[in-house]
């Protein structure tokens, strides 16, 4: 990572809300992480014991923010530590989940590079049928749009456990997390919130 790279404390947008903010500048053009800064919200309680029940731990925020720092993006399972939501007291978060590891090796590479493959399948739970145009995300990373069949294909998936998060306008995010053996298909039902 290139200089001036910080962490600090300020005001968000007080207490309650926006617990911390992480920020990358990189190069588009090789990707390159020039710079990244965590701001924390000074307007929160903070703790660093990992035992004070009514602070939210700035080790387990930190973790968090550093994974947006990686370029990982907020998922809906909340054994995850890209998980968008914490609790006052909870230190889980500290270290990373399953999911959030192999989203970083699947960003940077370190993993099997064979993997196994996944069709994920969208459906709507009313109806039973296809989703077109849903956004399919494996560990907090975006894979890819759901074709008119709606099915996605997601390769070099490693061995272990994993959180599929699926998004449209018009319907409830959807999450599953599953564990990967070899190559499989998952069936996701969106609910429409019309």
């Amino acid at each position: 990572m290139g200089g001036g790279s910080s962490v600090s404390w300020g005001r968000i947008d007080g207490s309650g809300k926006i617990l911390a903010v992480a920020t990358v500048w990189y190069d588009p053009g090789s990707k390159e992480i020039a710079r990244a800064t965590v701001t924390f919200d000074s307007s929160e309680k903070w703790a660093t014991d990992g035992r004070t029940k009514d602070a939210y731990d700035v080790q387990n925020t930190a973790a968090h923010e550093a994974g947006h720092w990686l370029m990982l993006n907020d998922v809906g399972c909340p054994e995850e530590t890209m998980y968008r939501y914490v609790a006052p007291g909870e230190t889980k978060k500290r270290s990373l989940g399953s999911g959030d590891i192999a989203g970083v090796r699947f960003i940077y590479g370190g993993g099997s590079a064979a993997g196994h493959r996944i069709t994920v399948t969208v459906t709507d739970s009313a109806t039973r049928g296809s989703v077109y145009g849903a956004s399919v995300y494996l560990d907090g990373v975006r894979k890819g749009t759901t074709d008119y069949q709606g099915k996605v294909t997601i390769s070099a998936v490693a061995k272990g456990s994993h959180t599929i998060t699926v998004k449209k306008v018009g319907y409830q995010e959807a999450t599953q997390r599953f564990f990967v053996q070899r190559d499989m298909s998952v069936t996701i039902s969106l609910q429409s919130t019309r």
